[in-house]
């Protein structure tokens, strides 16, 4: 990816995503706004780079739980990518040069009893659509099983309401883990 976007002397940055700019805003019939002026697509080329940036991106995060949220975003913008969405892919390769590995440690603990989920969810984070992000953890004791972050499916009315849409996924992933684990005889 460095190569590939003239980004091999970049500096790293500590996070692989930030919240776009407040002068970013979504008007009506959904086309972006900035500056004052609606942002284009992307040319053909661009576009195709961007979109085989944004799967690669996808394919590592599937081992990488700090880049859940950041393939999430690049992903979103993947069927109609327009200028400015190229800032997310650079951010990523920006934070990969400064983490190019990440490791989930399963260091000895003592047996733990049950699984614990955490979630979280940002309220109408996504600012095209006013959709919320949940993204939660599933552990055993004090090791990683699982994580996911996902854009929910309905328009939360509320922050509690998308909480709940939070827990209640986070609720599902647990249950899925505890039925795996039954399955395999622990």
């Amino acid at each position: 990816l460095e190569e590939e976007w003239g980004m091999t002397h970049c500096n790293p940055v500590p996070t692989p995503y930030v919240k776009p700019n407040a002068s970013l805003r979504c008007v009506e019939g959904g086309s972006e706004v900035k500056g004052g002026t609606e942002a284009k697509a992307m040319s053909p080329a661009d576009a195709t780079m961007y979109r085989r940036a944004a799967a690669r991106i996808n394919y590592i995060a599937l081992d990488r739980p700090d880049l859940s949220f950041a393939s999430r975003v690049a992903s979103s913008s993947m069927s109609n990518p327009k200028e400015g969405d190229d800032q997310v892919i650079k951010r990523i390769i920006r934070y990969l040069k400064g983490k190019p590995r990440v490791a989930i440690r399963y260091q000895f603990q003592m047996e733990s009893e049950g699984i614990t989920v955490y979630t979280d969810s940002d309220w109408a984070g996504d600012v095209e659509t006013r959709k919320s992000t949940s993204g939660g953890v599933v552990c055993r004791g004090s090791h990683t099983i699982s994580w996911w972050c996902k854009l929910q499916s309905n328009i939360a009315l509320s922050s509690c309401e998308a909480e709940l849409n939070a827990a209640l996924k986070g609720a599902v992933e647990g249950l899925n883990v505890q039925r795996l684990a039954a399955a395999l005889g622990d």
